[in-house]
Protein backbone atom coordinates (compact mmCIF):
# COMPACT_ATOMS: atom_id res chain seq x y z
CA UNK A 1 0.00 0.00 0.00
CA UNK A 2 1.16 3.18 -0.89
CA UNK A 3 1.36 5.96 2.12
CA UNK A 4 2.25 9.30 2.61
CA UNK A 5 5.79 9.80 3.79
CA UNK A 6 4.61 11.47 7.29
CA UNK A 7 2.32 8.17 7.77
CA UNK A 8 5.73 6.43 8.96
CA UNK A 9 6.63 9.10 10.93
CA UNK A 10 3.86 9.17 13.10
CA UNK A 11 4.04 5.25 13.07
CA UNK A 12 7.75 5.08 14.21
CA UNK A 13 7.01 8.29 16.52
CA UNK A 14 4.20 6.40 17.99
CA UNK A 15 1.80 9.21 17.37
CA UNK A 16 -1.42 7.38 16.95
CA UNK A 17 -1.29 5.74 20.82
CA UNK A 18 -0.55 8.62 22.06
CA UNK A 19 -3.34 10.45 20.74
CA UNK A 20 -5.22 7.32 21.62
CA UNK A 21 -4.15 7.59 25.18
CA UNK A 22 -4.98 11.20 25.00
CA UNK A 23 -8.88 10.82 24.08
CA UNK A 24 -10.61 10.00 27.76
CA UNK A 25 -8.49 12.72 29.25
CA UNK A 26 -9.46 15.03 26.81
CA UNK A 27 -12.89 13.98 27.06
CA UNK A 28 -13.19 14.17 31.01
CA UNK A 29 -11.92 17.76 30.21
CA UNK A 30 -14.34 18.52 28.19
CA UNK A 31 -17.16 17.24 29.89
CA UNK A 32 -16.25 18.90 33.04
CA UNK A 33 -17.72 22.02 31.32
CA UNK A 34 -21.01 20.71 31.21
CA UNK A 35 -22.71 21.99 34.33
CA UNK A 36 -21.29 25.68 33.46
CA UNK A 37 -24.02 28.24 33.14
CA UNK A 38 -23.51 29.07 29.65
CA UNK A 39 -22.90 25.81 28.47
CA UNK A 40 -25.77 24.25 26.97
CA UNK A 41 -23.78 21.00 24.95
CA UNK A 42 -20.77 19.01 25.06
CA UNK A 43 -19.81 16.45 22.68
CA UNK A 44 -16.91 14.76 21.53
CA UNK A 45 -15.47 12.18 19.18
CA UNK A 46 -11.93 11.20 19.91
CA UNK A 47 -9.82 14.36 20.06
CA UNK A 48 -12.13 16.60 18.06
CA UNK A 49 -14.79 18.13 20.71
CA UNK A 50 -16.98 21.93 21.24
CA UNK A 51 -18.64 23.26 23.69
CA UNK A 52 -21.78 24.91 23.19
CA UNK A 53 -22.88 28.02 24.82
CA UNK A 54 -26.67 29.77 24.70
CA UNK A 55 -26.54 32.42 22.82
CA UNK A 56 -26.90 36.03 24.06
CA UNK A 57 -30.28 37.38 23.44
CA UNK A 58 -30.39 39.32 20.90
CA UNK A 59 -26.77 38.94 19.93
CA UNK A 60 -25.80 34.91 18.63
CA UNK A 61 -22.56 34.54 18.44
CA UNK A 62 -21.45 37.27 21.18
CA UNK A 63 -20.95 35.22 23.61
CA UNK A 64 -18.32 33.06 21.54
CA UNK A 65 -16.88 35.47 20.15
CA UNK A 66 -16.17 37.10 23.79
CA UNK A 67 -14.81 33.94 24.58
CA UNK A 68 -12.46 33.38 21.98
CA UNK A 69 -11.40 36.93 22.29
CA UNK A 70 -10.59 37.35 25.62
CA UNK A 71 -8.67 33.61 25.70
CA UNK A 72 -6.31 34.85 22.53
CA UNK A 73 -5.75 38.06 24.15
CA UNK A 74 -6.02 38.29 27.65
CA UNK A 75 -4.70 34.64 28.48
CA UNK A 76 -2.62 34.02 24.98
CA UNK A 77 -4.62 31.25 24.18
CA UNK A 78 -5.61 30.22 20.66
CA UNK A 79 -8.65 28.43 20.17
CA UNK A 80 -11.63 28.16 17.52
CA UNK A 81 -15.39 29.46 17.83
CA UNK A 82 -18.53 29.32 15.20
CA UNK A 83 -20.67 31.38 16.94
CA UNK A 84 -21.55 30.48 20.68
CA UNK A 85 -19.42 27.02 20.12
CA UNK A 86 -16.34 26.85 20.95
CA UNK A 87 -14.41 23.59 18.91
CA UNK A 88 -11.18 21.93 20.01
CA UNK A 89 -9.31 19.56 18.17
CA UNK A 90 -6.11 18.87 20.41
CA UNK A 91 -2.32 18.02 18.47
CA UNK A 92 -2.00 14.19 18.53
CA UNK A 93 0.82 14.68 20.88
CA UNK A 94 -0.14 17.06 23.35
CA UNK A 95 0.69 16.73 27.22
CA UNK A 96 -1.93 16.10 29.48
CA UNK A 97 -1.10 18.73 31.73
CA UNK A 98 -0.78 21.15 28.97
CA UNK A 99 -4.32 20.12 27.71
CA UNK A 100 -5.61 20.67 31.86
CA UNK A 101 -3.76 24.23 31.89
CA UNK A 102 -5.83 25.26 28.17
CA UNK A 103 -9.13 24.06 29.68
CA UNK A 104 -8.24 25.93 33.14
CA UNK A 105 -7.78 28.66 30.78
CA UNK A 106 -11.05 28.23 29.23
CA UNK A 107 -12.84 27.74 32.21
CA UNK A 108 -11.43 31.07 34.00
CA UNK A 109 -12.50 32.98 30.58
CA UNK A 110 -16.20 31.56 30.78
CA UNK A 111 -16.60 32.35 34.67
CA UNK A 112 -15.81 35.94 33.52
CA UNK A 113 -18.13 36.68 30.57
CA UNK A 114 -22.04 36.76 30.61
Amino acid sequence: MNRPLHWNVYEEEGTFEQAAALEQHFEDLLHSFADHKHVIDVRNFGLMGAIEMAPREGAPGARGGEAHKKCFWDEHLVIRNGMDTLQFSPFLNSKPDEMQKSFETIRRVLDTIE
